[in-house]
């Protein structure tokens, strides 16, 4: 008895060195790869990673997520179509492999998986959609912009071609959940990108924080190009002359459904299909059922519609009032800047920058001050040169919308311009003898602007 508790002690302390003596290749390897792999070293990370992959599959998700970025960099260096077709192989299993020995790593590999093959013209549309469709459910957040593309654009084919069972509420549906995680991947982005624009005005960015907003307008402008894109896609099954009977034919059977209202609202109104009395049928039964923001927008856009202003501007304050996206509330206040703009510019202005105050990125708002300023010339200053003064003002207040959106950076530069060439010229200053001079509006505007130094 003694000899066989000898003999088992001996065989757990050699069974315990193994592991400890495995457990530390791993270790070794893995920091060797891992050290490599950070500064992109990719070829001298290959073959410590690849080692760590094969006998230490379980030992950190840092091998997939580095064994990604190695293997795409095997994969653009390559050059034989052979051998690439191999490493492309070699990724697609590694993928498996994560979610094998990693079954909650929350990385999305099941979509990354779909669009290398996509990139590299494997499989076929079919096998896309059915590979992109199974993962989505569990994967919403992990699709890329390029993703979700590639799969509503593939979800509308099926429809068209009659496949699936899909139909056109189908479309739709999927539709609003792509675009609202879109949206919401937005407003993220949009929000820490406001953050630094508020920063600017009282301090300058690290470089750390200039690459970051620079990321953040990257993505911003990839998701708006998705977006613009998926319009594209549906817009032959979303054209008011469709939506209208469509809407009509359903209302009766989803008018307590808050969802599929405010879906249909979003839609009609996206369309420009709110002259329609059945907008109105939407918006009020959507109001009645559950006032929220967006029920007292519709609400708005169709007393816009039958030209009651007042009633319009009432529900527009409302909606801004509940909205708690801040993209929405700058845009509703903007859109009650517009319904000012002849009647009342000083107006216009205070709402353009209430849009502005929630959203500092809105560059819209300043080139349309900007415009309020251009066309108040007449109406401020005691003389010719005082009055073609605002031009310099009003471009001014132009350039910061290209500051604050680099998406309009073209429009407000060159509307600046427009401006500058129309204020004072330089002979016009000297014979003025008014450069470095401080001229002040007082009419509504209540600014006032520096004349240029010769």
């Amino acid at each position: 008895m003694k000899t066989k508790l000898t003999l088992l002690t001996f065989l757990v302390a050699a069974f315990a060195q193994s592991i400890m003596a495995q457990e530390g290749d791993c270790a070794n390897d893995f920091s060797i790869f891992v050290e490599y792999a950070k500064t992109k070293n990719y070829e001298a990370a290959y073959t410590p990673w690849l080692k760590t992959r094969k006998e230490c599959p379980k030992y950190h998700q840092a091998t997939y997520i580095y064994g990604e970025k190695i293997l795409k960099d095997k994969i653009d260096k390559t050059t034989d179509a052979t051998a690439k077709r191999a490493i492309i192989d070699d990724l697609l299993a590694m993928y498996d492999e994560f979610d094998k020995n990693f079954p909650n790593n929350n990385r999305g590999s099941a979509v990354d998986k779909v669009m290398l093959m996509m990139e590299n013209n494997i499989g076929t549309d079919q096998e896309h959609y059915d590979m992109l469709h199974a993962a989505y459910p569990a994967n919403k957040a992990n699709f890329s912009a390029k993703a979700t593309y590639a799969y509503f654009s593939l979800f509308v084919d099926q429809y068209t071609a009659g496949n699936k069972g899909i139909e056109l509420q189908d479309v739709f549906d999927r539709y609003d959940d792509l675009n609202e995680q879109l949206q919401k991947s937005t407003a993220e982005l949009e929000a820490k990108k406001d953050e630094l624009i508020v920063k600017q005005e009282t301090s300058s960015l690290t470089k750390k924080e200039e690459r970051n907003f620079n990321a953040y307008e990257t993505n911003i402008s990839a998701l708006a190009m998705v977006t613009s894109s998926m319009d594209g896609k549906i817009s032959q099954l979303s054209s008011c002359d469709q939506l209208i009977p469509f809407y009509q034919k359903n209302f009766d059977a989803h008018k307590t459904d808050a969802v599929w209202l405010q879906r249909a609202a979003q839609r009609m109104d996206a369309k420009d299909c709110t002259k329609d009395p059945m907008f109105v049928t939407i918006a009020e039964a959507l109001h009645k059922l559950n006032p929220t923001a967006d029920s007292a927008y519709n609400i708005g856009v169709a007393a816009l519609n039958q030209n009651d202003k007042t009633k319009a501007i009432d529900y527009f304050n409302q909606s801004a009032d509940l909205q708690t996206d801040i993209t929405k509330k700058a845009k509703t206040y903007y859109l009650m800047a517009t319904l000012f703009t002849n009647s009342n510019p000083s107006k216009a202005r205070s709402y353009a920058q209430k849009a502005l105050s929630v959203k500092p990125s809105y560059g819209k708002a300043h080139l349309f001050i900007a415009q309020l300023y251009a066309s108040s010339v007449n109406d401020c200053g005691n003389n010719p040169f005082d009055k073609r003064a605002v031009y310099w003002l009003a471009a001014d207040t132009a350039e910061k919308a290209g500051r604050v959106d680099s998406s309009m950076s073209g429009t407000a530069n060159s509307t600046a311009a427009s401006y500058r060439k129309s204020a004072p010229s330089k002979s016009e200053i000297f014979q003025a003898a008014k450069q470095g001079q401080t001229i002040s509006f007082d009419c509504w505007i209540g600014l006032s602007v520096k004349v240029p130094n010769l």
